[in-house]
């Protein structure tokens, strides 16, 4: 009887293998891409614009127009914590963002911001704007809800 000879097996080595997370991970990542690319309302940009050339506009005010739209939040964030020279911790807040980039610079943001309209269809992004919107007011309003209640 003669010894049987180790062959390796077949199939994708061990290094080549992905590991059992990689698609996780890849679709998290492509999430958050799409969400960085989310086109802002029309009116909440504009808003944002009158805002902010307004001369004796308040940090207040410029923080609530931005607020007012999920596209500019996430744009004004992401910027600020690119910009800001700290050590500590990230922005987190929009108040604290508003002050950092100034309102100049919320302005050349928003300016440069993507936006659709309300009632505009594009081929990229359909219905999935409006539907994440009107999530985003209900959850704002029941939130308000809950903190006057509590």
């Amino acid at each position: 009887m003669e010894a049987a000879i180790s062959q390796p097996a077949a199939g994708p080595s061990p290094q080549a293998a992905p590991r059992h997370n990689e698609g996780h991970g890849r679709r998290l990542t492509v999430a958050f891409e799409a969400l960085e690319a989310f086109p802002a309302l029309a009116e909440s940009r504009n808003r944002v614009l009158r805002v902010v050339r307004e001369d004796r506009a308040s940090v207040g005010e410029v923080v609530a127009a931005v607020e007012s739209d999920v596209a500019l939040v996430i744009t004004v964030l992401r910027i600020a914590n690119r910009t800001a020279q700290r050590k500590k911790g990230k922005i987190a807040s929009i108040p604290e963002a508003v002050e950092i980039l100034s309102p100049e610079g919320v302005e050349t943001l928003a300016a440069r911001t993507a936006t659709f309209d309300f009632f505009e269809r594009t081929p990229g992004w359909d219905v999935m704007p409006e539907r994440f919107r009107l999530h985003a007011v209900a959850t704002q309003a029941a939130a308000d809800r809950l903190a006057r209640e509590l």
